[in-house]
């Protein structure tokens, strides 16, 4: 499958389908403006189908309630790509500040790889790390729970997301647009370009932003 983010939405019901619309319109709006090396957002709400597939997979079976909304976006070794889906995450967090989310990366972008996050402000998700730094240790996996671990501190002092150099990424048109000298960008992560991005739930004037 590749690399990919995975998301999901635990609320009430009726919170999630009162901000349907503005959420509809930042994930359409994320689709259209910005550069997608694989797949875009998929952010959708569960209807009863869903959530009784959901009742049976592994992922969901140890938490209820079950979500109300979720989905993944494959984004392979493009890190921008995570770091737009952990923004739009971000800011769905805080348009349903009730709720809780949670956000989990494949790869290495997300100290840690499992978050959780309620109205705007991230943690890491610490039952499904427990369960990880459990599994390492049974399975004497010592060099993957070192890196796990170094993670954690890494999140603990601040560094919510690791400090991946942005200029790789220059030709991506949304930092193009930003118009900054090349070195400039040479010198930015990721999630400092991320933060001169004007994002559609900015530029839309939708709730929360």
């Amino acid at each position: 499958m590749g690399r990919t983010l995975h998301y999901a939405i635990y609320d009430n019901a009726q919170n999630y389908w009162e901000a349907r619309r503005d959420i509809r319109i930042a994930q359409e709006l994320l689709i259209y403006r910005f550069s997608w090396t694989a797949e875009w957002p998929s952010l959708r709400i569960l209807d009863e189908t869903d959530r009784l597939q959901c009742s049976d997979d592994s992922r969901f079976k140890s938490r209820h309630p079950l979500p109300v909304a979720d989905g993944f976006t494959k984004v392979c070794f493009d890190d921008w790509n995570a770091a737009i889906i952990a923004r739009f995450v971000t800011w769905v967090s805080r348009r349903l500040p009730h709720a809780r989310v949670t956000l989990h990366d494949e790869g290495d972008y997300l100290s840690a790889d499992y978050h959780v996050l309620r109205a705007g402000v991230t943690d890491l998700d610490h039952d499904v790390l427990t369960q990880e730094a459990r599994y390492l240790t049974e399975n004497e996996h010592w060099d993957r729970l070192g890196i796990l671990e170094g993670a954690i501190k890494a999140f603990r002092r601040g560094e919510i997301h690791r400090p991946i150099p942005a200029r790789e990424y220059g030709d991506c048109r949304e930092i193009q647009a930003l118009g900054l000298p090349p070195e400039a960008l040479a010198r930015m992560t990721l999630d400092e370009v991320a933060d001169a991005i004007a994002f559609p739930w900015t530029t839309e004037g939708l709730k929360a932003a």
